[in-house]
């Protein structure tokens, strides 16, 4: 769809949700699509947390409540693991060489 055929009907909306607007007449075949966006917290808590961590879950449309959220919870990592961790890759070369119970095949993974 190009983006100069998008109409914002946004302050067509009453406050009940219902769309105050009267879709002007289309060629013959065409038709109007009218797509609604909205979001709506729940209250609900992040999880799964450790108990230092739990809190409301943050919006995700709200970048300045993101960016504020991010730097809190990483800087709990930051806190935890020590600044020169953090973006490091810690254990991407690792791997276990055997499970619990699991025999070996002698074929790698």
């Amino acid at each position: 769809m190009p983006v100069g055929s998008v109409i914002d009907l946004s302050s067509r909306l009453r406050s009940d949700g219902t769309l105050d607007w009267i879709a002007p007449r289309l060629p013959k075949g065409k038709v109007w699509r009218v797509l609604r966006l909205g979001w709506s917290l729940l209250g609900t808590t992040n999880h799964p947390m450790t108990a230092e961590a739990t809190g409301p879950e943050v919006d995700k449309y709200d970048g300045p409540a993101v960016r504020a959220y991010l730097e809190h919870y990483l800087g709990m990592y930051k806190d935890a693991a020590g600044a020169e961790l953090i973006g490091q890759r810690v254990c991407g070369h690792c791997r276990p060489t055997r499970l619990r119970g699991a025999r070996p095949t002698g074929r790698r993974a």
